[in-house]
C-alpha cells in the first residue's frame, strides 16, 4: 500500500466507530509475529502467510464470518 502500512490500516479500522468490529485478516511474509513488536500494534483477527494455499486462507475468512458482529480473534 502506497500511504500506510498493514498495521497503521488496522490501527485506523479500529478507531473509526463504523469499521472497528470489521474482521481483519492480514496476508503477510511471516507466519508468527515477535511478541514485543505485536504488543505496540493494533492486531488483526486473522494471519496467513502470503505462500499460503488458499484453504488456509478460505478457513480463516470462514472462522471469522461465523462469528457474531464485534466478536473478532
Amino acid at each position: 500500500m502506497p500511504d500506510v502500512d498493514g498495521y497503521e490500516l488496522v490501527r485506523r479500522l479500529r478507531n473509526h466507530p463504523e469499521t472497528a468490529a470489521v474482521p481483519v485478516v492480514m496476508l503477510t511474509s511471516v507466519d508468527t509475529l515477535d511478541p514485543e513488536f505485536s504488543s505496540r500494534v493494533p492486531q488483526p483477527d486473522a494471519l496467513v502467510a502470503k505462500s499460503m494455499e488458499i484453504e488456509p486462507l478460505m478457513k480463516q475468512v470462514k472462522a471469522l464470518l461465523a462469528k457474531p458482529a464485534g466478536e473478532g480473534a
